[in-house]
C-alpha cells in the first residue's frame, strides 16, 4: 500500500475511534465489514499494479534495446552496401581528349575535373617523367573525371559520361579498376606542381577564373601570351569551376626574364577579366597579384577598403603596402 493510503486509512481510523468514544459507544457492526474490506482490497489492487507497472517497463526496456540494435544493424548494413561520399565505389574516369571534349563535358555539370594541359605537353611530359602515372606524354590534354555518389544512377552517368568523349574524338578512355589505380592517377595531378618545378629553378603561380565554358578559348590565349614572352607556362587546371594555374617557369638570378615574367603574369590577370573572370580563385591576391587590383575595383572600391582597414589599423602598422596597392588607377 503506498505511503499517501495508508496515512489517510489510519486518520480515518482515529477520528472514527474519537467519535466512537465521545459517543460512549461502539460502532454498528455493520460498518466494521465495511470499512475493513476495502483496506485489503487496497493492498492487493495496490501490489498488483505496482507488479503490473514494472513489467510493463521492463518489457518496454528491452522492445527499446531491440529496436536499437535493429536500428543500428540496419544502419550499418546500409553504410556498407552504398559508398561514402569522397570515397567512390565507382572508379575515376582518365580521359585523353582535344578541348572541345573539355568543353561539353563541362557543360554537361556533371563532373569534377582537373585538367592538365599546354599546347607543347609540358605538364605531362613533367608529371609522368617524376611519377610514371602512364599518362601518353603526346597528348595535348589530360581530363581527369571523378564521380562519387550513392550506388544508383552511377552507372548511368559513367556511360553518358563516356558516351561525350567517344562523340568528340577521344583518342583514349581509361577507367581506374581499383583504389590502386585511382591514387596513381591522382598522384600525377596532386603532384603537378612539384613536377613541373624539376624543370627551372622558379615558378609563378597565377590564379585566376574564368567561366568554365571558355577554359579552351582561355587556355589558348596563355599559350600565346608565353610565346610573346619567350617564357615556358605549364597549365593546370580546375576544370569543373574554371580556376586556372598558369605555371610561369623562371630563373629569378635572371632579371631580364623575371621582369618578363611578371609582364606576363598581369596580361595573364587581365586575360581573364577579359573573358568575364577574375584574378583569383583561391589562392588570394598576394604580393604578385596587388597591382591587378585595379582590374576589378575601381578608385574608389579600394578608397572604401582601405577606410575600413584603417578602422583597425590607424598607423598602418598590419603590412603595409601588402594588403592594398598604395596607388590605384580605375578600373
Amino acid at each position: 500500500m503506498s505511503k499517501n493510503k495508508l496515512y489517510y486509512l489510519l486518520a480515518g481510523l482515529v477520528a472514527l475511534a474519537l467519535i466512537v468514544s465521545a459517543c460512549g459507544g461502539t460502532p454498528t457492526p455493520t460498518t466494521e465489514p465495511t470499512e475493513a474490506a476495502p483496506a485489503v482490497d487496497t493492498a492487493a489492487t495496490d501490489a498488483a499494479m505496482e507488479a503490473a507497472h514494472a513489467a510493463e517497463t521492463q518489457a518496454a526496456g528491452e522492445a527499446m534495446h531491440a529496436a536499437e540494435t535493429q536500428t543500428a544493424a540496419d544502419a550499418a548494413a546500409t553504410e556498407a552496401a552504398a559508398p561514402k561520399l569522397g570515397s567512390p565505389e565507382f572508379p575515376i574516369t582518365m580521359a585523353i581528349a582535344p578541348s572541345a571534349t573539355t568543353d561539353e563535358l563541362i557543360a554537361s555539370g556533371n563532373t569534377i575535373a582537373d585538367l592538365l594541359s599546354q599546347e607543347t605537353g609540358l605538364t605531362i611530359k613533367a608529371v609522368e617523367e617524376a611519377y610514371h602515372v602512364g599518362f601518353p606524354t603526346d597528348a595535348a590534354a589530360i581530363l581527369i573525371i571523378e564521380l562519387d555518389g550513392l550506388k544508383d544512377g552511377m552507372e548511368r552517368l559513367t556511360e553518358r559520361i563516356l558516351a561525350i568523349c567517344r562523340q568528340n574524338n577521344v583518342r583514349e578512355i581509361r577507367v581506374a579498376r581499383d583504389q590502386a589505380e585511382r591514387d596513381k592517377i591522382w598522384a600525377g595531378r596532386k603532384g603537378a606542381f612539384g613536377a613541373v618545378g624539376r624543370l627551372r629553378p622558379n615558378y609563378l603561380v597565377n590564379d585566376g577564373t574564368v567561366p568554365r565554358t571558355r577554359l579552351p578559348e582561355t587556355l589558348a590565349k596563355v599559350v600565346e601570351i608565353g610565346k610573346k614572352y619567350n617564357l615556358p607556362i605549364a597549365n593546370v587546371f580546375h576544370a569543373g569551376d574554371g580556376n586556372l594555374h598558369p605555371l610561369i617557369l623562371f630563373d629569378e638570378r635572371d632579371k631580364d626574364e623575371l621582369a618578363r615574367v611578371h609582364a606576363a603574369a598581369m596580361e595573364i590577370m587581365k586575360l581573364c577579366v577579359d573573358m568575364g573572370g577574375t584574378i583569383s580563385g583561391e589562392h588570394g591576391i598576394g604580393v604578385e597579384k596587388i597591382q591587378g587590383m585595379s582590374l576589378i575595383f575601381s578608385v574608389s572600391d579600394i578608397a572604401a577598403m582601405k577606410k575600413v582597414k584603417a578602422a583597425f589599423d590607424p598607423l598602418n602598422l598590419f603590412n603595409p603596402g601588402k594588403v592594398l596597392p598604395e596607388t590605384e588607377k580605375a578600373a
